[in-house]
């Protein structure tokens, strides 16, 4: 059974096209569903303004978002739809209406200064309060990488092709005679064109008349790409922010969609990235995280009828996450190789500032002549193998103890640390021999020394591998079947599990667990299952 708020808003979808308009459903569900509608005759005098100016405001900051503007003509449509059905008697309407107007400019005025509170990102994302510390490049290639975007390059363009003044539409958009020379004088499409003057919009890039009849091309256009190094990541920031947050919805605005605006759908990419650096994430993923957000907005129909919606809209429009990843790649916030995608180093500056003021500690690693083995091998994880054998090679000229510190953070550390000091270790050659041969005479160390020293492996030597290596994975269910194969020859896994839950090992029932979860084989994810029980049994 349809409940009465979706029964509502379909009807006022259908009254708004047989006047010839178009009704914002979505921004009408929101309304209704959060006045607590179940009848016209729920609406009370007093019930819009404290809507307006309080619940509202209050529950987009919760999401990280700010008010829309565009609610008090909802409002005003959703009246005029329940006047025409003679939902609402006429006294009552009016002193709606009337309270509408008279709250209008203050709501504005709280869109317009609307101060978006900064979440604990920390813990919306289950993240810990403190991360291993990263190395960025210097603010000045930081910002020369933004200043090179290609997307605020084209959104500068259309700007610039804007000129002294132009005529606009009562949306604020270019008139179609305009439109269209636009796009012929840039070399865009109609949809580029939609996507890219919203972006010269949020970076100032386009300056309208207060009454928005007249727009012209801004100073910040032309300044741009030649501004200072700040101003340049905090541009190149916004139209980051614009990108994640408004570009899919802007398609769905586009493409008429009458079903999903997918507003803001992109922000929590930026931060999962992040967290994910050195292993990235699948293009598939993302797509993925955009489909559960779009299922989340159709959560009132059947599951068959929104799975129809979203392959209709594929079908037609393409797939939304590899539009946002297109445009993402052109603003150079990612890069995707064999399918995998990571930030750029411009990407992670503005991430890391967002986790920062978010309250998650992330320190900057110091240059690698000061850096300690500690702060090396929490920051491992995080490096490409070029960029990690490049890290090691210029800490290891800068002290002779480069082996002993390894070899020692490695006796004393959880698996995760002795997994990447082991792996740094192998970037010393010669100058670790010593260390190697000692190693063997250290339990947890032994199966690194064997492998290193090309002696033969048992089932206990791959057993601690196998533990260190899925716990270095920090939970990531991605490549845990890869570190199970690349540790455990096949048809030996269940006598690994075995030896494993054995083992004096402290992460050992949590590495196995992680396996039984993310496996894909069946047989070896019941067979690390039963070996985690058997380790917490033991415990």
């Amino acid at each position: 059974m349809i409940a009465p708020v979706e029964q509502t808003v379909a009807a006022f979808s259908r009254w708004a096209e047989q006047r010839g308009g178009e009704a914002d459903s979505g921004t009408a569900l929101i309304a209704l569903s959060m006045l607590g509608f179940e009848d016209a005759d729920d609406l009370k005098p007093g019930d819009l303004a404290e809507f307006l100016l309080d619940a509202y405001p209050e529950a987009m900051a919760a999401f990280g978002q700010a008010p829309d503007e565009i609610m008090v003509d909802t409002l005003r449509d959703l009246l005029a739809f329940f006047g025409d059905n003679g939902r609402l008697p006429a006294e009552r309407m009016s002193r709606l209406l009337g309270e509408l107007d008279e709250v209008e400019p203050e709501f504005l005025d709280l869109v317009e200064t609307f101060d978006i509170p900064m979440p604990d990102l920390a813990s919306a994302l289950g993240s810990p309060d403190r991360l291993p510390p990263i190395r960025l490049p210097s603010l000045d290639v930081l910002a020369a990488d933004a200043r090179r975007a290609p997307l605020i390059a084209d959104a500068r363009a259309l700007a610039l092709w804007v000129g002294e003044g132009r005529r606009t539409t009562p949306d604020s958009e270019l008139t179609e005679a305009d439109a269209e020379q636009a796009e012929r004088s840039v070399g865009i499409t109609a949809a580029e064109r939609a996507q890219l003057w919203e972006v010269a919009d949020a970076l100032g890039f386009l300056d309208f008349t207060e009454d928005d009849v007249i727009v012209s091309s801004s100073a910040d256009a032309r300044a741009w790409p030649d501004v200072d190094d700040e101003t340049a990541l905090a541009q190149w920031g916004r139209a980051l922010t614009h990108v994640l947050m408004h570009s899919v919805a802007i398609d769905a605005f586009t493409y008429h969609s009458k079903h999903f605006t997918m507003e803001g759908i992109g922000i929590p990419l930026l931060s999962v990235l992040f967290l994910r650096q050195g292993h990235g994430m699948p293009t598939g993923g993302v797509s993925e995280a955009i489909r559960i957000a779009v299922d989340i907005e159709l959560e009132h129909l059947a599951p068959k009828a929104a799975d129809r919606l979203w392959r209709e809209w594929v079908a037609e429009h393409g797939d939304p996450g590899q539009a946002l990843l297109d445009r993402l790649t052109r603003l150079g916030a990612v890069r995707i190789d064999d399918d995998v995608v990571t930030l750029t180093p411009v990407a992670r500056h503005a991430a890391r500032s967002q986790l920062v003021d978010g309250g998650v500690d992330i320190p900057l690693l110091p240059p690698s002549a000061e850096m300690t083995a500690q702060q090396l091998i929490d920051a491992a994880p995080g490096f490409s193998e070029a960029e990690l054998a490049a890290e090691v090679r210029a800490w290891i000229t800068s002290r002779d103890t480069a082996a002993r510190e390894l070899f020692g953070l490695a006796a004393r550390g959880d698996g995760g640390e002795r997994k990447w000091a082991m792996d740094v270790a192998k970037h010393l050659g010669a100058a670790a021999d010593d260390q190697w041969q000692a190693a063997l005479d250290v339990p947890p160390l032994c199966a690194y020394a064997k492998s290193t020293l090309d002696k033969p492996l048992d089932d206990t030597d791959r057993a601690w591998l196998l533990i260190d290596t899925v716990t270095s994975l920090n939970g990531i269910p991605e490549p845990i079947a890869a570190a199970v194969a690349e540790v455990v020859p096949p048809g030996r896994e269940e006598a690994v599990f075995e030896a494993a839950w054995r083992l004096p090992h402290p992460q050992a029932g949590q590495a196995l667990t992680d396996v039984g979860e993310a496996h894909p084989d069946k047989k070896i994810a019941k067979a690390a299952r039963k070996a985690a029980f058997k380790a917490a049994s033991r415990r």
